[in-house]
């Protein structure tokens, strides 16, 4: 099938894949625009770094149905360690979660070897890629490749790319945040820039000149000189206590903050405060301390809340991509990948030390277990649960109540 067969997928037709989004502020907002803005740079930041720094990890489910790391399997070390000759796996699913932050899309081109298994994973500029259907409705992706011998423009089949889809209804394409957030980015990238304005040109007014009635106004030597004295950009650290010598007959009328500059200053704290609500981040995670967080007060309250409610989507949906895209049919009942957040749940050392005492004490974690989470060698016959009261193993025949002292009656008679 040639490439001028396939035609665009309605998600194209939008507009919203290249270039830049006019807003009523008049601010063309791109990603890059966007980036420029220090609370959507800081959310972005936070969201990308966390979950490129969970580890992913390929596990096999066993016979017992407890899962294990599945080491031996060439997909293990391709999603936690080396996914390509130029990428490490922090550096391949930061960029997976920028482009979703940004784009709503992620793509990855798929090297598979000759049994159809992974070989290894690229990752693709989202803006250079094209989602496309055939005439039969099978997707296709076309791609413009700026490098190397195969520049140009080239198509990808479904089976070799992996796509991961951002927030949207369902089609072939997840919905871009920048787009949709383009109004409020662009009030905050104008409020921004008014700010910049304003410092640049020395800071507003704090007064203003005149000179009394019947006076002669100054003349334009007199101008001139205070002017170079006092008021040009290269003297504004030069007057002492901010104060300016006036020709005579001249006065000064002061003035107050006003309400205008106070508003700018409210609009600036309201526009961090909704690009965190764009991006579903705590506004105090990217230091916007002014109102209380209702996550909770301890740091593990607010881990979890921010590992539930935030993280858990995009980690959802990266799996279900792997799992779906990467995993050949007949594996997938025994393989999966998924995310270790662990580290995301752990506070001081006296409450790591009183959670495993808790879950080794029971029947729900053996000793090396938690030994392994904390890093530690395994012990002999640490793999067997025990039993909180007793402590022995459980299953060991249970000693019948005075089993112990009748025995001693009869070794003493």
């Amino acid at each position: 099938m040639s490439a001028t067969s396939l035609r665009f997928n309605l998600g194209q037709a939008t507009g919203w894949h290249f270039g830049a989004y006019p807003t009523v502020s008049g601010q063309a907002v791109t990603v890059d625009r966007a980036l420029q803005h220090a609370t959507a740079w800081a959310c972005i930041r936070l969201l990308a770094q966390t979950v490129a720094t969970l580890p992913l990890v390929l596990y096999r489910r066993g016979g017992d149905g407890a899962p294990a790391p599945a080491t031996s399997h060439p997909l293990f070390d391709i999603l936690g360690s080396q996914p390509n000759a130029d990428f490490s796996d922090v550096e391949l699913w930061e960029g997976v979660m920028v482009h979703l932050l940004t784009r709503g899309n992620a793509f990855l081109e798929i090297e598979r070897r000759g049994d159809g298994g992974v070989m290894a994973l690229t990752l693709l500029h989202p803006d250079l890629v094209q989602v496309l259907r055939d005439n039969l409705g099978v997707r296709h992706y076309a791609y413009s490749d700026p490098y190397g011998p195969r520049a140009g423009f080239r198509r990808i089949s479904a089976e070799e790319m992996l796509h991961v889809r951002g927030f949207g209804p369902g089609g072939d394409l997840g919905l871009s945040p920048i787009a949709f957030a383009r109004q409020s980015l662009g009030i905050g990238l104008a409020a921004e820039e008014s700010a910049a304005r304003i410092f640049g040109t020395g800071g507003t007014p704090s007064g203003f000149l005149g000179w009394s009635k019947g006076e002669e106004p100054p003349t334009k030597e007199q101008w001139n000189q205070m002017y170079d004295r006092y008021f040009g950009p290269d003297n504004l650290n030069k007057r002492p206590g901010n104060m300016v010598l006036l020709p005579a007959g001249m006065t000064f009328q002061p003035i107050g903050f006003s309400p205008e500059d106070a508003q700018m200053l409210q609009s600036r704290a309201f526009s961090v405060e909704d690009i965190c609500r764009w991006f579903d981040v705590p506004p105090f995670m990217v230091g916007h301390t002014a109102k209380s967080t209702s996550f909770g007060t301890g740091l593990e309250q607010q881990n979890l809340a921010f590992l539930i409610y935030k993280l858990r989507p995009y980690l959802r949906r990266i799996t279900a991509a792997i799992r779906q895209q990467l995993l050949l049919p007949e594996e997938r009942s025994t393989l999966f990948a998924d995310f270790n957040t662990e580290d995301l749940l752990q506070t001081d050392s006296k409450s790591r030390a009183d959670y495993y005492n808790r879950m080794t004490g029971g029947p729900v974690m053996a000793l090396n277990e938690a030994r392994r989470k904390l890093g530690l060698p395994p012990l002999d016959g640490g793999d067997t649960v025990r039993v909180q009261m007793q402590d022995v193993p459980i299953g060991a025949p249970a000693e019948e109540p005075g089993a112990a002292a009748l025995e001693n009656d009869g070794e003493q008679g």
